[in-house]
Order: C-alpha cells, then sequence, then structure tokens
C-alpha cells in the first residue's frame, strides 16, 4: 500500500545500535520488501541534537554500519545523514562532521555513500545561515554536502534556501514530515496540513521529500504514519492524509521538473512560522511528458475561515496547445482520489474550484487509475 502504490522511491533507516537496526530494518524483512515495491534509495538517519564528543569515532560507527549492512545483508546505503535535527550544533561542528565523515566514508570503502545535512527540524533563518557559513568559511566541509536538507513541520521549505539550492548546484531533500499526536481515519485536518506542506515544499525547489514513518504496528502518536497494523483488533487502519498524499505521490512522478507558481500572479505562497497560506500549489512536467497541477484549500484549519477559492493556473509553456485535456481527481473527507472527468486549458490557462480542506489535482496522465 505504501511504498509500491505510492511510488516511494526513499526509505530513510534510524541508526539504532547495531542488533536493534538490524532487527527493526533487516530482520523484519523493511529493507528487502521496500526494494521489492520499488524503493532504489536507502538513506541512514544517525545522530541527533547534541555534537558528540568524539567526532572522529561518531562519523567511525556510521561508516561501520553502512559496511556491516552491505557485507552482511547485502543491502547498499546510498545517503547517509550526519545527524537528526541536531538543533544544538554550530557551523563549526557541522563542518568538522563532514570533513570527517567523508573520510571515513572515503577509508572504508564507501567514496559512492553520498551525505545529506543538515537535517534541521524547521527550515528558518538560523539554519539557513548556518548553511551560508559553512559554506563560506568551510570551503572543503561545503563541497562535502552533496544534498542540503530540512524537515517540513511548522517551517516548512522557502524561496532562499531553494535559491541556495539552485546557486550552489546542491539538491534540496526534504527528509522528515509529519505530526505529533493520535490521527484517525477522519482527521482531514492533518491530511489538509501535509498536502499543503508537500505542495509547498515542491514548489520551493524540493527534489526528494520523504515522509517520517511509513508504516508500523505502534498505534502510539500515530500522526507519525501514514497507516499503522492495530494488533488487537487485527486491523489495518488507513489514514486520511493517506489518500492525500497518495494523489500528490502519484501525479507527481519520479523525475518530475518542477515550475515555480506564484498566486494571484505575483504572491508567494509559504507553509512557515506566522505565514502560512491558506492555499498551496505546484505545477510539474513529469518524465513521460504529462503535466500535473495540485492546489491543496488549507482554509478551515490554521485559523483561516473555511471557504472554497478558484484556483487559476498559467503555464506559459503550454499556451500554444489547442484545447488541452486535464481529468480532474480530487481528495477530500469524503473522496479518495475520485476522477471527475475532464477540463481543458485554453491558452495555458486552467481554473479549478477547491473546497475547504481538500486537495485537487488537474493530469494529462493517460489513463489514470486510482492503484
Amino acid at each position: 500500500m505504501v511504498f509500491k502504490d505510492m511510488n516511494i522511491t526513499t526509505l530513510r533507516m534510524w541508526k539504532w545500535h547495531d542488533e536493534n537496526f538490524f532487527m527493526r530494518y533487516v530482520n523484519s524483512k523493511v529493507i528487502e520488501f521496500a526494494k521489492q515495491a520499488g524503493v532504489n534509495t536507502l538513506l541512514l538517519a544517525p545522530g541527533g541534537k547534541n555534537p558528540p564528543t568524539d567526532m572522529s569515532a561518531y562519523v567511525d560507527d556510521i561508516a561501520r554500519i553502512i559496511n556491516r549492512l552491505k557485507t552482511e545483508a547485502g543491502f547498499q546505503v546510498n545517503v547517509t545523514g550526519l545527524a537528526n535535527e541536531p538543533d544544538t550544533w554550530t557551523s563549526a561542528d557541522i563542518a568538522n562532521g563532514l570533513v570527517k565523515l567523508r573520510n571515513s566514508l572515503n577509508n572504508s570503502g564507501n567514496q559512492s555513500v553520498k551525505i545529506v545535512a543538515p537535517e534541521s527540524s524547521n527550515c528558518d533563518d538560523h539554519w539557513y545561515d548556518i548553511l551560508i557559513d559553512v559554506k563560506d568559511k568551510y570551503p572543503t566541509a561545503w563541497k562535502n554536502v552533496d544534498y542540503i536538507a530540512s524537515h517540513s513541520y511548522n517551517m516548512a521549505a522557502l524561496e532562499k534556501w531553494a535559491q541556495l539550492s539552485f546557486t550552489t548546484n546542491k539538491d534540496y531533500w526534504m527528509t522528515e514530515s509529519s505530526n505529533n499526536g493520535l490521527d484517525s481515519e477522519t482527521n482531514d485536518n492533518e491530511a489538509t496540513s501535509l498536502a499543503g506542506r508537500f505542495l509547498n515544499d515542491m514548489n520551493h525547489g524540493v527534489t526528494n521529500w520523504v515522509y517520517f514513518i511509513a508504516y508500523a504496528s505502534d498505534t502510539e502518536d500515530s500522526m507519525t504514519k501514514f497507516i499503522v497494523y492495530d494488533i488487537p483488533t487485527n486491523k489495518i487502519i488507513v489514514f486520511c492524509k493517506y489518500y492525500y498524499i497518495k494523489q500528490l505521490f502519484t501525479t507527481f512522478r519520479k523525475g518530475a521538473t518542477f515550475r515555480k507558481v506564484l498566486a494571484n500572479g505575483s504572491d508567494e505562497m509559504n507553509q512557515t512560522y506566522k505565514s502560512k497560506s491558506p492555499y498551496n500549489a505546484a505545477v510539474a512536467q513529469n518524465a513521460d511528458g504529462s503535466w500535473s497541477l495540485s492546489v491543496a484549500n488549507g482554509t478551515g484549519i490554521q485559523e483561516f475561515n473555511p471557504q472554497p477559492y478558484k484556483f487559476t493556473f498559467d503555464v506559459p509553456e503550454l499556451a500554444k496547445r489547442s484545447n488541452q485535456k486535464f481529468t480532474v481527481l480530487r481528495t477530500n473527507l469524503t473522496k479518495e482520489i475520485v476522477n471527475e472527468g475532464k477540463i481543458t486549458m485554453k491558452k495555458g490557462r486552467i481554473s479549478i474550484v477547491v473546497y475547504p480542506k481538500e486537495v485537487v489535482t488537474l493530469t494529462t496522465i493517460p489513463p489514470f487509475s486510482k492503484k
């Protein structure tokens, strides 16, 4: 349901102590099943909020678990983080860790393993300044960053992070997004919030977007999972947000190239601290030439009064195509990726009414199947 049906290609794994790590990802066959379902990128998430007292030992342990996974289980980690949400790390700590991690990976035969950092808990000015500091003051360390990264919670991706990614030729990854608390099959508030953050992030330069926990048999803190297996009732619980994100993951496909979307022709749409747009949108051309245009209406949450909104997309590249047809897909509390037929784009412009707490996608993918 999750990896295959949602076209997920990245599995992010926590770096537990060895036996716990192998139990969770190898013995459980999580990696095996994920790869069978289309996952081709294994991402290791090590460390935590405080910098280690011995950075060399810390990074050597990262390289060691990568080697053990490769030699004992036959699985190659493709990308490793330096730390997960390193809240108290300074730019000097980040730079020191990047240099030593790259050296440790190289010395242990893991030259192909890429590095993503800083995986900050928020996309904010504090971490932007740290990235700039590493870039300007520690060029060797900056060279070792393959992908910049942050997390999408209260402060999702911003345009200046996108521009840093573009100008330095480093892809921008969003390596964690969810929420905390108990979720439900009818929680369209969280579903809408998550869809809005995803669209915000893709509209601000993100190239790889990773949800926190795909599935679990742990029903506690279920906001962090797409689905859970409830052991006492022998039931798979599918949360409302699963369908919202599945619609987006299956219409924006691997290799899609996104275009910048501004609301009303000039307004930036953000999902950040004290500046959350009531709607978010993204536009991309998929690798096969098809197009997908999506918008989420966040009114009814985040202190916005619920109201329908008519969103207009202008796509100059399609202005010369006569009567381009788009399939309308709609997801809300009562509709799960419902195909509502086709509408016509004229001279590169197309409008759609989006109701409170729902996501709508216009796509030229032929033919579209819910599965």
